[in-house]
């Protein structure tokens, strides 16, 4: 994951590692990849989850837009660049990048690639977002940072970016997709996203606060979601 990001074409970057009070080693891995690369920062702290872990590297960083990357994932070396530049051309608050699931075998492209770029108003990002044609996920979007600030992630719950992301779109004039593949989203059996247990019915008061947000902001939208 980290190697990927070091070897990026785009240079000029933060990168904040957080060392969500791991017990594997990883926090001398982070230390000694920030030996290595003044762009690295690292935080250690006390195991929260995965929100707390977010919620910190976001209050930590500097930079004018935030792109999150979770540790099992990795990027295509031109990613950050082709979403830099399509956010200067657009002057976007949010840049989606296509992403393929990858497998230990093969890769899945989540959406075509047909080479286009889609500009959406804030209602039409967040129509397609409820329609599922653009992705939840926190990771994989360029988001500028006083917005990632203004909307943490809520602690303690899984699939927290149900909570999340049509409050980021919300807070845009403008959300741009492109149909690039940029993330490669790696499929274990043993993630949280495979692993069942109770507090993967935490997607489900996810899904209640949209319904309440549409209720409120978009009430048009409410029977189709």
């Amino acid at each position: 994951c980290v190697e990927s990001i070091l070897a990026q074409t785009y240079q000029r970057l933060e990168i904040i590692l957080v060392d969500d009070g791991s017990t594997d080693g990883s926090g001398r891995l982070c230390d000694a990849l920030a030996q290595r690369d003044e762009r690295v920062r690292v935080i250690h702290k006390p195991n929260g989850g995965l929100s707390d872990a977010r919620n910190a590297g976001t209050e930590a960083c500097n930079g004018e837009f935030i792109f999150y990357l979770d540790s099992d994932d990795y990027l295509e070396q031109d990613a950050i660049m082709a979403l830099v530049r399509i956010q200067s051309e657009s002057q976007a608050e949010v840049v989606i990048g296509n992403y393929s699931y990858t497998y230990t075998d093969h890769e899945d492209i989540a959406q075509p690639d047909t080479g286009t770029i889609q500009k959406y108003t804030r209602k039409e990002a967040i129509s397609l977002l409820m329609q599922g044609k653009l992705q939840t996920f926190a990771w994989g979007k360029l988001i500028r940072a006083d917005i990632a600030k203004r909307h943490p992630f809520p602690v303690g719950k899984l699939f927290e970016d149900h909570f999340w992301t049509h409050l980021v779109f919300q807070d845009c004039e403008t959300v741009v997709y492109s149909s690039k593949p940029m993330v490669h989203y790696r499929q274990r059996e043993n993630s949280i996203s495979y692993t069942f247990n109770l507090k993967r019915l935490d997607i489900i008061e996810g899904w209640r606060e949209r319904i309440v947000f549409l209720q409120r902001e978009y009430p048009d939208m409410v029977d189709a979601y």
